[in-house]
């Protein structure tokens, strides 16, 4: 059939379903004629004709195609003449009943029944037409009939939608420029059916203009009809319509489900990610006219797709312990060396220039690399320097700062192409849908910001949207790139290196990079003009020192005392700093904290004459002059930090600290931050020597520099600090600890809970997995364990929901927007985390009441312990918490302890097959590994065989299906 008989035949339809909609609703109070005039309702031989007549349009319209036109030979007309038969049963079941329910229907007029407000018990309210009709209706329909009747519709609405998009879709697809046809199509289906709707808005059912009472009544009412919905209704949503009653409502988005929800959808998305597919410019430069989001939703969205958390930390934790000025870095002459060669390659001269070489910032571990290129990047006068190059050309300057203690996406290739996308399309919006063209796209032909469906950012994908952004660079704009920490990349150097210069290889792309002066970095940029840092530091280094110590009463008193020994003291370390800043803040912690516990000149001076001049050896120096008492909290210090989910938030390890002796109560909205902020930062400088340090602008805590890391976590040093734990002192303990207080404090929820309440519930039950019971008693973990279920249940009780028998943990899901949910338990949560010693004493102590939710519908035990959280949890969600890991033994042993409690699961071996598959597919040996453990357990505990749901040690219900 062509798509213009389709479309007929569809407009026909939807409003034979708006006709119906209402007609069921029991909110309409009027009836009203074709021409909109209200007409009294004395006998419902009315609505009878006025069905006919709309039913008859469906007739006219298949009739009035050609012989041979209709043949169902395609899907969508097959679908399309299944639609128009039922509405044709519709009809007739509807006209057979009026006669028998009219007599029934005036008495309920009559009578004038009154009824209460759920939300106004003493105030009284007529009810409505809608209503009596409704109740007539039940006396001859005592069953089920109406919810099937209005489900019909309801599946009448969506197969019209579905068909009509296919019929557009098959006569778009094999065409020459597909993508915007099928996008104008959809425009086009949107406004017919829209007038067709338009047409029948004042004919048969409706109800005057919603008052504000009416308005307040949505939220209960959905709560009554339907407990287990996830939101409240939008209010208004077509408030043009609001007189004509609960009808097919807006036709814009059900045209979007039913693109999504088709194969169609997924049809497009296959030929959009085929690697050869090539973007139209129409596409690409034009908006659909018919969609519920802007070109800025839609721009915003494809951007912050790219972000990644914590994308911006590194540059903004940089500078807090080196504030220094750098005002050499842009002279023009560099200053000579004693050999009278220049002592730097000049900055302002490779910037106004046109080499094709990066600019090379090199120098020893800490001598403040990445300083100076935050500082060089932000400089005020860099476009000033840069317009002799750009020549009038806008000029869109990225960074991205690596850092190897960070997360996955903040020292990768992948990174780095995500950050530098972010940025220039943030400056940029209108290049988005010319940098990434298939999401562009796909948004004309689907219409929708949820796109759940819509494939992750590739590999390939990435490189492609970041070759289309280089080669945009030649015509719109001028790049200039900073990457700095070359050496902090999981990334093999050589690769690496050939990557940016390729980049810098454009004319219209300067590149500055910086990094340790590896062998690799040296021989690619050996042509690159650059600078050494270590060589050109002292006088920032010398500002750096002596500006710590200005003002420090102790100081001035010492240095009148030795006569200005102070100063000479000071000299020495900048001299013996050989132009390292971290080598100088250290040391100059390290004095000042021993200069504050009452050391004299002498004293200060021993501590400076036992530093080692490299810093690789520098802190095993610093770690000898922690007195012996303080030991235990430098250890409780550094274990809470690195065992917490990076980055770490000072609040957090505020809280741990603060809590890790017994369960405390804290109020954090009566806190002041700033003081806290002020505590934790000379705690960390006491303990840690400045190792650890909190940084304001991140509102996190982190190490000073990437080798004090490296140097924490070689296994000698840390198992020193480990031995010095106090006694009954676990770190996950005191992290979890915090996070119940912090889940105590959160504001109220709705359902299904923000992300921010999933991470905090899925952080602090990773915690709690890894809380070790040799050193905490298992019943402080299992209160712990119920006191955070205690927290997050209060949180969460807020909404209307919270009055059925649906547990919070049942809103856990993969897919935030979906509204598909699975019941589950709090016990089931503990489950996918593993916390045995916890399900353990559960099952021990009350396992008549553990994991009570029904049979159906529901998350089996043995799959969430066989799969664990991730199964269940958000992209996002995991990225977030990668530092966190549940061990895979751990996996294994609540999987058998289960399987020795009776626990089974029909059809566990087939999802086992799948995980399998998937895992081949993503090359995952170690995934592949698991599962065959988990075989081996299952087919030694005879759970494989699909079987009748198991009875657990006798007890009186069943748990799984």
């Amino acid at each position: 059939m062509d798509p213009l008989s389709a479309l007929g035949i569809a407009a026909a339809v939807v409003q034979f379903v708006d006709f119906g909609q209402r007609l069921l609703s029991e909110t309409w109070q009027v009836y009203r004629s074709a021409s909109g005039k209200d007409l009294e309702l004395y006998e419902l031989s009315l609505i009878s004709k006025d069905l006919e007549q709309i039913s008859q349009s469906i007739r006219n319209a298949i009739d009035g195609q050609k012989s041979g036109a209709l043949d169902g030979s395609h899907d969508a007309d097959s679908l399309l003449l299944h639609v128009c038969g039922e509405c044709d049963a519709i009809a007739g079941e509807i006209n057979k009943v009026l006669p028998q329910i009219d007599e029934s229907f005036q008495a309920q007029l009559k009578n004038g029944q009154k009824v209460l407000s759920p939300l106004s018990p003493l105030k009284a309210k007529s009810i409505s037409i809608g209503d009596a009709f409704r109740r007539a209706l039940k006396t001859i329909w005592k069953g089920t009939e109406l919810d099937d009747l209005k489900s019909r519709f309801v599946n009448v609405r969506q197969q019209v939608m579905m068909a009509v998009t296919m019929s557009m879709w098959y006569t778009s697809r094999d065409n020459r420029g597909w993508e915007m046809q099928f996008s104008k199509k959809l425009d086009t289906v949107i406004e017919i059916l829209h007038q067709a709707v338009e047409k029948t808005v004042n004919l048969g059912p409706g109800r005057p203009i919603k008052t504000k009472d009416d308005s307040d009544n949505l939220v209960l009412n959905l709560a009554l009809e339907d407990p287990n919905h996830p939101r409240f209704p939008k209010k208004d949503v077509n408030a043009a319509h609001a007189g004509r009653g609960d009808g097919i409502g807006p036709i814009e988005p059900e045209a979007i489900h039913s693109v999504l929800k088709s194969r169609v959808g997924q049809e497009i998305i296959n030929r959009l990610w085929n690697r050869e597919w090539k973007p139209e410019t129409s596409i690409l430069s034009s908006f659909p006219q018919h969609s519920p989001f802007s070109r800025e939703d839609l721009t915003l969205t494809i951007r912050d797709d790219l972000s990644f958390p914590f994308m911006v930390n590194r540059e903004e934790a940089i500078v807090e312990s080196f504030q220094t000025t750098y005002n050499w870095v842009f002279s023009r002459q560099p200053l000579p060396s004693s050999t009278g060669e220049p002592m730097w390659s000049s900055l302002p001269k490779w910037l106004e220039s046109s080499s094709q070489f990066p600019y090379w910032i090199t120098g020893k571990p800490g001598a403040g690399k990445s300083t100076v290129m935050k500082h060089i990047a932000n400089h005020p006068e860099l476009d000033r320097y840069l317009s002799p190059w750009a020549q009038g050309v806008p000029i869109q300057k990225t960074k991205y700062y690596a850092w190897k203690p960070g997360m996955t996406l903040g020292k990768s290739e992948e990174g780095l192409m995500r950050a530098l996308l972010y940025q220039t399309i943030r400056d940029n919006p209108t290049l988005a849908p010319y940098i990434c063209p298939r999401r562009w796209a796909l948004f004309h032909m689907l219409r929708d910001l949820d796109l759940k469906d819509l494939p992750p950012w590739s590999d390939w994908e990435l490189r492609e949207s970041f070759s289309r952004l280089l080669r945009i660079s030649k015509r719109k704009m001028r790049l200039m790139m900073f990457i700095d920490g070359l050496d902090e990349f999981e990334v093999a150097p050589l690769k690496l290196c050939s990557l940016i210069q390729e980049i810098a290889q454009h004319k219209t792309i300067k590149v500055c990079v910086a990094s340790r002066s590896w062998p690799q970095f040296s021989d690619a940029f050996a042509d690159s003009r650059g600078m050494q840092m270590h060589l050109l530091t002292h006088y920032d280094i010398r500002t750096y020192v002596f500006g710590h110590f200005k003002g420090i009463r102790a100081f001035q008193e010492c240095n009148s005392l030795y006569q200005n020994g102070g100063d000479r003291l000071l000299d020495q370390v900048v001299s013996k700093a050989n132009g390292v800043f971290l080598w100088t803040a250290i040391v100059t912690q390290t004095i000042y904290q021993s200069l504050i516990e009452g050391a004299s000149l002498p004293q200060l001076q021993a501590i400076l004459d036992k530093m080692p001049p490299e810093i690789e050896s520098l802190y095993d120096a610093i770690y000898l002059t922690i007195p012996t008492r303080l030991l235990p909290e430098v250890s409780v210090m550094l274990q809470m930090h690195l065992s917490a989910c990076p980055p770490v938030d000072w609040m957090t390890l505020w809280i741990s600290d603060e809590a890790r002796g017994a369960r405390v109560s804290i109020n954090i909205d009566a806190l002041d931050e700033d003081q806290i902020y002020r505590t934790l930062k000379r705690r960390l400088s006491a303990r840690t020597r400045g190792l650890l340090d909190a940084v304001k602008s991140t509102e996190t805590v982190d190490f000073l520099h990437r080798t004090a890391a490296e140097w924490i976590k070689q296994p000698k040093v840390w198992k020193q600090f480990q031995s010095a734990s106090p006694p009954y002192f676990d770190p996950y303990m005191c992290l979890l600890r915090a996070e119940i207080i912090k889940m105590e404090n959160l504001r109220s929820e709705v359902f299904p809970g923000s992300h921010e309440f999933w991470l905090r519930i899925t952080t602090s039950l990773l915690y709690a997995s890894a809380v070790n019971v040799e050193v905490v008693p298992v019943k402080i973990l299992v209160e712990a364990v119920d006191q955070l279920h205690q927290a997050a249940s209060g949180c969460l009780s807020s909404d209307l929901s919270s009055l059925t028998d649906t547990q919070w943990p049942t809103y856990q899901q993969v897919d935030p927007h979906s509204h598909n949910y699975l019941h589950n338990s709090f016990h089931g949560l503990t489950v996918q985390f593993a916390i045995l010693p916890y399900i353990h004493h559960k099952l021990e102590t009350s396992s008549s009441t553990f994991h009570a939710v029904p049979s159906k519908n529901s998350k089996p035990l043995l799959e969430q312990a066989i799969f664990g959280f991730k199964r269940y949890s958000t992209n996002e969600i995991i990225s977030r918490t990668e530092g966190l890991k549940v061990a895979t033994a751990r996996q294994l042993e609540t999987t058998e302890y289960l399987l020795t409690q009776g626990i089974r699961q029909s059809g566990i071996a087939s999802l086992i097959v799948e995980a399998e598959a998937f895992a081949r597919i993503t090359g995952s040996e170690c995934d592949l590994r698991y599962y065959k453990d988990v075989r081996t357990l299952l087919q030694f505990h005879k759970a494989l065989e699909d079987g009748k749901r198991q009875y657990v040690k006798g007890k009186m219900r069943k748990w799984f299906h």
